[in-house]
């Protein structure tokens, strides 16, 4: 027999977390100049610059001189494998926002999921 979706609510958390990766990917997929100029923060490149100078072996420097602590280190940790992958310049600020997409996707399912066992 038909159920509604309000009566699957781990499918409609399913279902939520999809189109929520699916935006977020296709906000990723747009022309980084259009990007940067609604959605990038200048502390996203601070954090890069950062998260590039660790993969070289330099430490958290943003210019490869000066320690610096002024920083999420959760973040810049996310985003080390993108330099170590060999990522640079835009292919590494794309890839860091499809990064974050897939994190904030995970994030709503995680939620979802804490609901769904809360109600």
């Amino acid at each position: 027999m038909y159920q509604r979706l309000q009566d699957k609510p781990l499918l409609l958390f399913l279902l939520l977390t999809a189109v929520s990766l699916l935006l977020r990917l296709f906000l990723a997929s747009q022309d980084l100049s259009f990007l940067d100029q609604i959605f990038i923060l200048d502390d996203s490149y601070y954090t890069l610059s950062i998260a590039r100078s660790m993969a070289k072996g330099l430490g958290p420097t943003v210019d490869g001189l000066v320690l610096t602590n002024g920083f999420q280190p959760l973040i810049t940790l996310f985003q080390l494998p993108i330099f170590l992958l060999g990522f640079n310049g835009d292919s590494a600020v794309v890839f860091a926002i499809a990064l974050s997409a897939f994190w904030g996707a995970l994030s709503t399912l995680i939620i979802g999921l804490i609901l769904l066992h809360l109600s």
